[in-house]
């Protein structure tokens, strides 16, 4: 029995999220499938985030425990590309047994897309068009304010149980192919957070709530507030990076259109 790490991209139209759903297309399952038409065996696939439908993946991994031992990793790959639909297989590799895709990952880089005053069909699925522009300078002002550690439970859904005290390393805000690019790097995010964190943004964009008032929420001193997720189709997870495997690159700022 090998542990094996497939590294895969996607866009997030096809799929309903990425976490197994009853009766619904989801990249777990998808993946689970495949693995049992070969093995006729079923397999547990342990995939690295929980994404929303809509949202895309430059960068997404998944793991398992692969019962074949002589079975090529090479025709691994071959196969999986041929049966996996609408994924694009970047690596598939052998790894160490207590390896997992979920909780081995030192941060994760997520990217949210903008069409900022000028629109352009090609990024239509995957991208949020905005037709009254913002201002980058003061967005890059709003989103600073969640460098560092903080309580993020005013910006997601939150779950009682999770700890919501979190450390985002870093933001960044870029231009690319005509898009307004907003990125954040962190370790763990909660459900729907980046969505609100960007939902905040757009919010001080458009005058309705300031960075006071996000700086208020994270501090716990305002409870009613102004509060919209982001729409879900603009998000990316752009890369997961784990220490083992990659190296040390500035994921936050590398180009979108020519990430590994």
């Amino acid at each position: 029995m090998r542990r094996v790490l497939v590294r895969i991209s996607f866009l997030g139209d096809k799929f309903y999220g990425t976490q197994k759903l009853k009766d619904l297309l989801t990249i777990q399952q998808l993946y689970e499938d495949a693995l049992y038409n070969l093995t006729l065996k079923e397999t547990k696939v342990t995939i690295s985030s929980r994404l929303d439908r809509y949202v895309s993946a430059l960068d997404f991994a998944l793991s398992f425990d692969f019962p074949m031992d002589d079975y090529p990793l090479d025709r691994l790959s071959f196969y999986l590309s041929n049966y996996c639909k609408y994924t694009h297989i970047k690596d598939v590799k052998e790894v160490d047994e207590d390896f997992s895709s979920r909780y081995s990952c030192s941060k994760k880089v997520y990217s949210y897309l903008i069409q900022n005053g000028r629109y352009n069909p090609i990024f239509e699925n995957n991208s949020l068009y905005l037709k009254n522009k913002i201002d980058e300078d003061l967005a890059y002002k709003a989103l600073s304010c969640f460098v560092g550690k903080h309580d993020f439970k005013g910006f997601a859904s939150f779950d009682e149980e999770e700890n919501s005290i979190l450390d985002i390393e870093d933001v960044s805000i870029n231009n690319e192919c005509g898009l307004t690019v907003l990125s954040v790097c962190g370790k763990r995010f909660l459900k729907y957070q980046v969505r609100f964190m960007i939902g905040a943004v757009l919010g001080v964009s458009y005058n309705k709530m300031s960075i006071d008032d996000i700086k208020s929420i994270l501090d716990n001193k305002k409870e009613n507030h102004y509060r919209k997720k982001a729409d879900a189709k603009g998000l990316l997870l752009k890369k997961i990076v784990y220490p083992s495997i990659d190296e040390e690159e500035d994921y936050l700022n590398s180009s979108l259109f020519l990430s590994k």
